[in-house]
């Protein structure tokens, strides 16, 4: 008993000593707790980021796309047509040249687009609307043309026959381009249809696209030379009528002042007969050429300053009728009034011709 009280003490006493020996026990410092990681955060702002991006580059698409629409807005633009009721038949024709040259140029430039958008063997919605576009300038250019050919031939089908071959001719060319136009709208409509459905395109759409391209741009180099060529029937028809007026023969030339105003008379009359109808033949043409003939030789004959006058302006206004200028000839004439106001004891002579209105109405046989 006495043992283990002596083991006890012992025990106790090195508690003590070691609870107040000399030298503090050093106590560890707490580790800092470990930041935690906000990873909701994180998520959040790389999706930030990853939207701003996507936004970035869908602006730069938009902005290229738009640049690109614009480009081909402006290279497929027609340009309004001036008025043509006071256009000569040289003007008209060059007119419908230049019209039909854009219509050209349209589509060669939607061929072109086709072809680029389907190197990739893929076609993107953007790309659809590029060709959108030249295709709509193109459809619109030969509307235009058309139009002007209707003109051109309403007004001068009696006058220019022999042209009007190679006229129908390029109607036909620009019905048949037409057409395809409209084939390739179909096209493009069925691949924007797909296209918003998420569907991919299938190889053989692509390649009708391609091949609708093609035809269209065969097309269009038919449409051009067929335009050439009906533009140089003009140009010779044209130069023909201005050749017979300067070739023809004056067959009765007046004796006297008198009979030399009677003859500037019949020649008004024969105008306005011609002209009353709107529809200018190729032989009232003639009879016209024959009647200038004589009256400028009868006026000639006659001598003196007013006469001369009297002549070259009938003269001037029957070479514009040659040339296929029908409201210019008749201001011309209309102008004649204070030349022959100038002159004395003239008979009454007939009303000048009123101003015909463009189309002429002219009528093929």
């Amino acid at each position: 008993m006495k043992r283990n009280f002596i083991v006890l003490f012992v025990f106790l006493s090195l508690l003590l000593l070691a609870a107040c020996g000399g030298g503090e026990t050093a106590v560890p410092t707490p580790m800092e707790p470990t930041a935690t990681i906000d990873i909701q955060a994180t998520v959040n702002s790389a999706v930030v980021a990853t939207a701003t991006a996507e936004a970035q580059l869908q602006e730069m698409v938009d902005e290229a796309v738009t640049e690109a629409v614009d480009e081909a807005l402006a290279a497929t633009a027609v340009a309004i047509p001036p008025q043509t009721e006071t256009m000569s038949e040289e003007e008209l024709a060059a007119l419908i040249e230049q019209t039909v040259e854009e219509a050209v140029a349209a589509t060669e430039s939607y061929a072109d687009a086709t072809n680029q958008a389907t190197a990739d063997a893929t076609v993107t919605a953007e790309e659809v609307q590029g060709i959108e576009v030249y295709v709509s300038g193109a459809e619109e250019a030969i509307a235009l043309a058309e139009e002007l050919l209707a003109l051109y031939e309403d007004t001068y089908a009696d006058l220019t026959y022999a042209a009007l071959d190679d006229l129908d001719a390029l109607v036909a060319e620009l019905d048949e381009l037409n057409q395809n136009l409209q084939a390739m709208t179909a096209v493009l409509i069925d691949i924007n249809n797909n296209l918003e459905a998420g569907l991919a395109l299938a190889e053989e759409t692509i390649a009708q696209l391609e091949t609708a391209a093609a035809t269209a741009a065969a097309n269009a180099a038919a449409v051009q030379t067929q335009a050439q060529a009906w533009q140089q029937m003009v140009q010779n028809e044209i130069a023909n009528r201005t050749a017979m007026l300067a070739s023809i023969q004056p067959q009765t030339i007046a004796a006297t002042q008198q009979e030399a105003v009677a003859q500037v008379a019949a020649y008004l009359t024969t105008v306005q007969t011609a002209l009353a109808d709107q529809q200018f033949t190729g032989e009232e043409f003639s009879a016209i050429a024959q009647a200038n003939a004589d009256v400028v030789a009868s006026l000639q004959a006659q001598g003196g300053p007013q006469m001369q006058n009297l002549a070259a302006g009938i003269n001037a206004a029957t070479a514009q009728l040659a040339a296929g200028n029908f409201n210019q000839a008749v201001l011309s004439l209309n102008d004649l009034n204070g030349l022959l106001a100038a002159i004395p004891d003239l008979p009454s002579l007939p009303s000048l011709p009123s101003l015909p209105s463009l189309p002429g109405g002219g009528k093929r046989p």
